[in-house]
């Protein structure tokens, strides 16, 4: 019987690392074309832009109308705001005991409460599926809150730039993920969602 049991994990395994075996090889792409000097450094900001205002709204909007949402995931973008907040904290008390000077300290803490989330969305999509992707945009919700308000708003502080209330409220306006996570909520609860050649161009 343990035998079995071992043998069933070992299949399952096989067949999530068989699963995962596609992304690996669009980062073993990604490289080579680095090496080849087809993708350059200074492309970084212009693929960012494109995941930022393109990609990542269209996943959202292709993926929240359709899942069921549950009350636990009102919790998924507190979390994610209450890390931010403890990471703060530890890495302002860390920089301060290394005695980094202002602006090593300003990216030392930036760094520490953004969390690179799309980093694991392929992954999170090949093993959770739909719902799971649906569960990490949410979460990521409360992030992207983090990023255009607090830790904006620390950028300009310890880079010596005077930032104001209207300021950082313009930048959350700009904030496409956001915008898309409100109306594919907004379509969830009024069970509207895309179709025909218009949901697959998005898609």
């Amino acid at each position: 019987l343990l035998q079995v049991r071992y043998m069933v994990l070992f299949r399952n395994m096989l067949q999530i690392y068989l699963d995962l075996l596609p992304i690996f090889l669009l980062i073993l792409a990604g490289m080579v074309l680095k090496f080849l000097g087809i993708i350059k450094k200074e492309d970084a900001s212009l693929f960012l832009r494109l995941v930022f205002y393109l990609t990542m709204p269209a996943l959202i909007i292709t993926n929240i109308p359709n899942t069921e949402i549950t009350s636990d995931f009102a919790f998924l973008p507190l979390i994610s705001i209450i890390i931010g907040n403890i990471l703060f904290f530890v890495s302002r008390f860390t920089a301060r005991k290394l005695g980094l000077d202002k602006k090593t300290m300003g990216v030392f803490i930036i760094s520490s409460i953004i969390m690179n989330t799309a980093l694991i969305f392929a992954f999170v999509s090949v093993i959770y599926k739909d719902d799971g992707i649906a569960r990490i945009l949410v979460l990521d919700s409360g992030n992207i809150l983090m990023i255009f308000s607090f830790a904006y708003y620390q950028a300009c502080r310890y880079g010596n730039h005077e930032v104001s209330n209207k300021q950082i409220f313009k930048r959350f306006l700009g904030a496409v993920p956001m915008w898309a996570l409100l109306i594919s909520l907004a379509m969830n609860l009024t069970s509207f969602k895309l179709q025909g050649p218009i949901f697959e161009f998005v898609k």
